[in-house]
């Protein structure tokens, strides 16, 4: 979920000092005992999965009262993880030994391509499969390709793309998109270090640390503000705190509300933050931050005994999707925290974007990158899986609005291969395969 216009009633902005919440609980289906919500849009419909006691997930759509399990022929398993305000959904489902990504729309599921062979979909606190969708419809994701190596891939208009590898071999992985198409996520050196990260038409902003050896993103809105965490100088991993990012003042560690650790998760583009943290009682809370002031969630509910846990999103209504424990007990599940003065959903029109139009249900190209790194002189190479016959040209982009052909990709030891010789070193640049020209006998769309 991303930007959207919105309105206010009686043209009141929502402040700390004014906002009160009441809780909405998405309910569960029968035969599931746990839900988590990883997402929301401006209209307020939500998106994560449901577990039995046995740990088998589901995806879910809740929306106006009504949740929707995803699932289709085939699925051991699923997750939702993200959703715009098209009511586009992406996430990941589990077959048979490997996790793959996809797109929901339409009330149909595109499979977007393996994203690795991990055999589980991901639990509360790790990471979850699936990747961002904006209201452009483009999705970024994270997964791991035939040589064992994590690369970052970027899909919109049936064809993906892949991140290049910085020119000192760091990787990055994609973890958010705003609707400029800017992406932030983390990147890890040779020492699995790692660090936060922006990328703005080709451009790659190290975001800096808090001290620690370890940092990542977590989401960017459309006024380019980044939060994440950060551990701190000589903290363990456990003792990460939140952080936000603006250009004007570089990053800033959020605090907590009186444990060792905090993380920020959901971000609007009012600058209002919630995520967790932890407590001086040994406990986490849900926090929403704003106005420079981190305040426990739980504060601010109107009449009830729900114990929040943690906060993954808020949209630009300030409606937060959050984890609680129920009054009498049990297991967490999400929630949806309404303000006592919710604005009224208005739907914004832009201007397109270059290759908007997204290709019919069914007919996507999935995830097809088999090798890809960057050579001791500087250039790329790049392999992947295509049609016996066919060809193939090779496009670069800074932007992911305008595209350069460079070159067409030759077939060796069973996969099409191409090396950029051009590579450039100071732009971190996306590049994808163009089928030109399919074998005999196979029409191209």
């Amino acid at each position: 979920m991303r930007t959207i216009v919105f309105t206010i009633l009686f043209g009141c902005a929502l402040h700390l000092e004014a906002a009160r919440y009441s809780v909405q609980d998405l309910g569960l289906p029968s035969g599931y005992v746990f839900s988590k919500g990883t997402d929301l849009n401006d209209r307020g419909d939500v998106v994560g999965w449901v577990e039995t006691k046995d740990n088998v997930s589901r995806g879910f759509v809740w929306s106006s009262g009504k949740m929707k399990l995803l699932n289709d022929d085939g699925w051991l398993e699923s997750v939702a993880s993200s959703i715009n305000n098209k009511r586009e959904v992406v996430g990941a489902f589990r077959i048979e030994g490997a996790r793959h990504a996809f797109l929901y729309r339409s009330n149909r599921f595109d499979d977007l391509g393996q994203i690795d062979n991990f055999t589980r979909l991901g639990k509360p606190g790790n990471f979850v499969a699936g990747g961002a969708i904006n209201d452009n419809s483009r999705i970024v994701t994270r997964l791991t390709i035939p040589d064992g190596n994590q690369r970052t891939a970027f899909w919109h208009a049936g064809d993906p793309a892949f991140f290049g590898v910085l020119d000192d071999g760091r990787i990055c992985y994609g973890l958010a998109i705003n609707n400029h198409d800017h992406i932030v996520g983390q990147v890890f050196d040779t020492n699995s270090y790692s660090r936060p990260f922006l990328w703005k038409d080709g451009e790659f902003v190290d975001l800096g640390s808090l001290g620690g050896k370890r940092a990542s993103a977590t989401e960017i809105n459309d006024n380019g503000t980044v939060i994440g965490w950060a551990l701190p100088t000589n903290a363990a991993l456990r003792e990460a705190h939140a952080f936000v990012w603006s250009e004007k003042d570089g990053i800033r560690d959020l605090g907590g509300l009186g444990g060792k650790t905090s993380r920020a998760y959901g971000l609007n583009n009012a600058g209002q933050i919630v995520g967790y943290s932890g407590t001086d009682s040994g406990g986490y809370a849900a926090f929403l931050y704003e106005d420079g002031q981190m305040t426990t969630l739980r504060d601010l509910l109107v009449g009830t005994r729900w114990k929040l846990i943690t906060a993954s999103a808020i949209n630009n209504r300030g409606q937060i999707i959050a984890s609680a424990i129920p009054p009498g007990g049990g297991q967490s599940r999400a929630v949806l925290l309404n303000p006592a003065e919710l604005g009224r959903y208005v739907e914004a029109t832009r201007p397109p974007l270059a290759s908007t139009k997204l290709p019919d249900v069914g007919t996507v190209i999935p995830f097809n990158l088999s090798s890809f790194s960057r050579l001791d002189d500087g250039s790329f190479r790049l392999g992947f899986s295509g049609l016996v016959g066919a060809q193939y040209m090779i496009e670069v982009s800074t932007t992911l609005n305008t595209w350069e052909r460079i070159g067409f990709a030759k077939r060796e030891n069973g996969e099409f291969v191409f090396t950029d010789q051009n590579a450039s070193r100071s732009k971190l640049c996306f590049y994808r395969a163009v089928l030109v020209l399919p074998p005999a006998g196979i029409i191209a769309r």
